[in-house]
């Protein structure tokens, strides 16, 4: 079946025209420094462990309800088609959204209700009748694809934000980075599963990985709401900056004069200073050369933008002279 694939992937897989590009410095480390990459991560490793622990443990569940080998393989189907089916409406709706973190808490909290129903937990004091199985699910596969579509495409929104190049290299990482984490989830869900089952019984096991998504959850939406509140506080910060910058333009005057050799020189300082002078043997390269003065700023003009720390007035003997170009 493998082999029958290499062909239709040929076929599928667009061309990739190999061409020699400067790789930019330091973004798969700024990548790995993100916060928001192992959060995805360990969210991925939880569902994957969900997924997993059903493998050793489903099966002696359901023979209490006296099912055929052919009935107990169609649950086990029902789990994936419900995954299958779901999951192009969901890939479509994170497509959409703004937001695809949300998705995944929202489907981390739908499967611990569904493994809460599927045990069923002791806490609810649920009968143990097989279309409560059946339903549980049904929903469990469709909330396990709720929680794992989005997750690939935030890990490459990361990448992307750590200035990592839109090419087949990050996707690579990217994929790499996932497939990383699924896997090792697949190793913990079946390994947990089965001790859990072997002492305390299934409706304690599953109840134990559905309070490991809820928990999950609960740390994957305090992580959002603090990212998101010192999101909004740089915003303000650089827009803060900014209005300071404008107003720094504004404040300075500039001033043509010719120097001794002739050349046409720009002199820039605050408006409230009346002290001017320059110096006849700075080069002027295509753009006119200024100094500004009566401010105790460090400032640059650069593209008509002055980035200024704090100006004061000090007195005219402290007066330091500031190079600039506009």
């Amino acid at each position: 079946m493998m082999l029958l694939t290499v062909p239709l992937n040929i076929w599928l897989l667009p061309t990739q025209r190999h061409v020699v590009t400067k790789p930019k410095k330091g973004s798969q480390s700024k990548f790995f420094k993100n916060p928001s990459v192992y959060v995805v991560c360990f969210t991925i490793l939880v569902i994957a462990s969900v997924w997993g622990f059903l493998d050793p443990t489903l099966q002696p569940h359901l023979l209490q309800f006296n099912l055929s080998s052919a009935m107990v393989g169609l649950l086990f189907l029902l789990l994936s088609a419900t995954y299958a089916i779901s999951s192009p409406i969901w890939g479509w709706l994170a497509e959409k959204a703004e937001d695809t973190d949300i998705l995944m808490v929202v489907g981390l909290i739908i499967s611990g209700g569904a493994l809460l129903c599927l045990g069923p937990s002791p806490f609810l004091q649920l009968p143990e009748v097989l279309w409560l199985n059946i339903v549980s699910l049904a929903v469990l596969g469709s909330s396990i694809s709720l929680a794992l579509i989005p997750t690939f495409e935030s890990l490459l929104s990361t990448a992307e934000q750590a200035g990592m190049a839109d090419n087949i290299g990050t996707y690579a990482l990217v994929s790499g980075v996932w497939g990383s984490a699924y896997s090792l989830g697949e190793v913990v869900g079946p390994a947990l599963g089965g001790f859990l089952d072997e002492l305390y019984g299934f409706p304690i096991c599953s109840t134990v990985m559905s309070a490991i998504c809820l928990v999950t959850a609960v740390l994957f939406g305090v992580y959002l709401i603090v990212d998101r509140f010192m999101d909004q506080l740089e915003k303000r910060r650089n827009a803060a900056a900014h209005l300071a910058r404008k107003a720094a333009i504004a404040s300075w005057r500039v001033e043509t004069y010719r120097t001794r050799d002739g050349m046409a020189r720009n002199l820039m300082y605050p408006a409230s200073s009346q002290q001017r002078a320059y110096d006849e043997t700075a080069s002027l390269t295509g753009s006119l050369q200024g100094y500004g003065y009566g401010t105790d700023s460090r400032a640059a003009v650069i593209d008509a933008s002055v980035y200024v720390n704090i100006p004061t007035e000090r007195e005219e003997e402290d007066i330091p002279s500031i190079a600039v170009s506009v």
